[in-house]
């Protein structure tokens, strides 16, 4: 299964890719064309988009991206700030999925640099979206940030959910093509437990970061 998002690539590449196939079997030595189909098996897989088993737990907050999460941090404001980084190479899954049942409530552009996703600078400094989900007006978890960040070679963000626009937790909202990195920030009291670890790999929609407290005795994903 491809991302939706990310049709005009493999249709091109496939037609790219079928083309020097059969240039190089007409015109070059035998096995020269195992190269350019190689190259478009590479290509495709890029842009795969496997199902997931959603999680039915709803005290729980998800990965909203597949990779390592490279970070874990609390940043003090006016309240305490809990980041949870993740990297996502070009072997990993690109699209994005919501880490909960909510409402986009903001949509921020932020035009900037296009450092590579390992450098700790590139959180600041490069270009990125972001989304602010909030949950039901009963729900503890109250807002949560999501934020897509370029990367060197990750030059296009895709981001189709819009302000006033309900996901589901699991739902898929968008694509950060190539290499790049996504951030999940929410405020997080005594309730909260971080079940998420560095240097874990987390699947998309999947995976669980953080859990309630009273969720605890709940199986994880």
């Amino acid at each position: 299964m491809f991302a939706r998002y990310a049709i005009r690539e493999v249709i091109l590449g496939s037609a790219i890719g079928i083309g020097l196939t059969m240039a190089a079997a007409i015109w070059l030595p035998t096995g020269f064309w195992i190269a350019p189909v190689l190259a478009l098996g590479a290509w495709l897989w890029f842009f795969r988009d496997p199902p997931r088993r959603i999680p039915s737990d709803t005290d729980v907050l998800l990965a909203p991206a597949d990779g390592v999460i490279v970070s874990i941090e609390r940043r003090e404001k006016t309240a305490t700030h809990v980041v949870i980084t993740i990297f996502l190479s070009v072997f990993d899954v690109h699209v994005q999925r919501s880490p909960l049942a909510g409402v986009v409530v903001a949509r921020e552009h932020r035009p900037g640099r296009f450092r590579n996703a390992l450098d700790p600078r590139s959180s600041a400094e490069n270009e990125s979206l972001t989304l602010t989900l909030r949950a039901a007006a009963a729900d503890p978890r109250g807002e949560v940030r999501v934020r897509q960040i370029a990367g060197l070679i990750a030059r296009r963000i895709v981001c189709r959910a819009e302000v006033g626009q309900s996901l589901a937790a699991g739902e898929r909202y968008g694509m950060i093509k190539f290499g790049s990195r996504v951030e999940l920030t929410l405020i997080a009291d005594d309730s909260w437990t971080i079940v998420a670890r560095e240097r874990q790999r987390v699947s998309a929609g999947e995976t669980i970061l953080l859990r309630r407290a009273s969720q605890l005795g709940s199986p994880t994903s």
